[in-house]
């Protein structure tokens, strides 16, 4: 039976207290003997616990392991099952069926320190309609020529993630001006919104201060309007739609 911590802590008050052994022993509920090796010690049952490393029986497959391991190397997704009656067979006066739990015990210790690294990966799942993903690609290396001048671009390219949906736009830089023209442009091609548009290219701030105009301030306008509409998740199509007739009727 494993003595607590709170009883050995008991112990210790109570015996500071009276100074009598018996009497914080029955107290703290610890029989005498248990409460003097305590009190002897100095120390929480917790404190002298010694961790068990070492093996209380011979290992079965010390003799054949090496065999095993160079089995495991060449072809590590082996199972340990299939690995033990394999080695049943080759030695079957040896292992019995009865020792293939301790034997897939050591194959997933091997596995875990000396096997291959595990392939990490974060499983997506992609709904329809739900996430548009926007970003800026530099379209520079296609060596795209105008009237034999090289054309220097951007293409502000938007993805359905379930559909693979796409459409792009060119624009010069990243800036939120070229965010707001691909979105919008891609949105009224889809007419649909939908419900998450990340991730989203990051936007240069412009360093160089200059003239605020009054195109300046629509366009400011229009891109509140336009993130107002890409993050309100109960936005639908007839928003869409109404919008491209206003724009057609005019």
């Amino acid at each position: 039976m494993v003595t607590p911590d709170r009883k050995v802590r008991k112990l210790m008050g109570e015996y500071q207290k009276t100074g009598n052994l018996l009497k914080a022993a029955m107290r703290s509920d610890l029989d005498r003997k248990t409460a003097c090796k305590y009190l002897d010690a100095g120390k929480l049952p917790s404190q002298m616990r010694v961790e068990h490393t070492w093996r209380t029986r011979p290992d079965p497959f010390d003799a054949h392991w090496g065999q095993c391991e160079g089995i495991l190397d060449a072809v590590p997704e082996l199972e340990g099952k299939f690995l033990f009656e394999w080695l049943c067979e080759q030695y079957p006066d040896t292992y019995q069926e009865g020792q293939v739990r301790t034997f897939q015990r050591r194959v997933r210790e091997w596995k875990a320190l000396s096997g291959p690294e595990k392939e990490v990966f974060f499983p997506q799942v992609h709904e329809p309609g739900r996430r548009m993903s926007t970003d800026c690609t530099h379209m520079d290396e296609l060596g795209v020529m105008i009237n034999g001048d090289v054309f220097p671009h951007l293409l502000c390219h938007c993805v359905l993630t379930c559909s693979n949906w796409e459409w792009g736009t060119i624009c010069y830089s990243e800036s939120l001006l070229a965010l707001r023209s691909g979105i919008q442009a891609a949105l009224f091609r889809l007419g649909h919104v939908p419900q998450s548009t990340g991730p989203i290219i990051a936007v240069r701030p412009h360093t160089t201060p200059r003239r605020r105009t009054v195109s300046d301030d629509r366009s400011t306008r229009t891109t509140r309007i336009l993130w107002i509409i890409l993050v309100c998740s109960r936005v639908r199509s007839r928003s869409i739609a109404r919008m491209k007739t206003a724009m057609w009727s005019r």
